[in-house]
């Protein structure tokens, strides 16, 4: 038989609803999160992409 209060609603315990808010705080967090770690990773891609030397003809020696 479930617990309820005089309202008939399911009483919750401490431990239960601090983690129903850890959960709601990390999902609303999650966006966030992964939109930090995109703007990183894009950054770092770049980055090395930036400091590969591109193979192809030499721009002085292209003949128009």
């Amino acid at each position: 038989m479930k617990n309820t209060n005089q309202n008939g609603k399911t009483k919750q315990s401490k431990k239960s609803k601090e983690a129903s808010i850890k959960l709601i705080i990390a999902a609303c967090l999650f966006p966030f999160v992964m939109a930090f770690f995109s703007v990183i990773g894009i950054t770092i891609f770049l980055l090395i992409m930036a400091l590969i030397p591109q193979k192809g003809i030499p721009l002085e020696k292209k003949n128009l």
